[in-house]
């Protein structure tokens, strides 16, 4: 099930702390979005429920940790969102992210290499 707005933030300020405690996670977002601690526990509740954080506790703390790396559960996630509708919108989307995004010297090179392996589809000939 793909992450809803609020969750993602969470996610990348648990991303960004890698193991960290509540109260960690409680004062990034209320200094990046102003949220109540209750708001980001219950966003933490949810997180685990579904598994995508893991927690263990040390004394009377937890600490919570990423189950997946950022960038599997982008690649996880938009796959699930893309499922119903990626041959038709396939060539849009690529073109799209590459003109809103920043590409290293290796993604231009793996997708050089992907342009020269991909097969136009044959034209009919009547």
């Amino acid at each position: 099930m793909p992450f809803t707005e609020a969750e993602w933030k969470v996610m990348k300020i648990v991303w960004e702390l890698g193991s960290c405690q509540a109260k960690d996670i409680y004062t990034a977002a209320q200094a990046r979005y102003g949220w109540a601690q209750g708001t980001t526990k219950s966003l933490i509740f949810r997180l685990v429920s579904k598994g995508y954080l893991h927690t263990r506790q040390t004394g009377n703390k937890y600490i919570y940790t990423p189950k997946a790396k950022m960038k599997e559960e982008v690649f996880s996630q938009t796959g699930e969102i893309l499922e119903g509708i990626r041959e038709q919108v396939a060539g849009d989307l690529a073109c799209h992210l590459l003109e809103t995004g920043e590409l290293s010297e290796r993604n231009i090179e793996e997708l050089r290499s992907i342009l020269k392996r991909y097969k136009k589809p044959t034209e009919n000939k009547s």
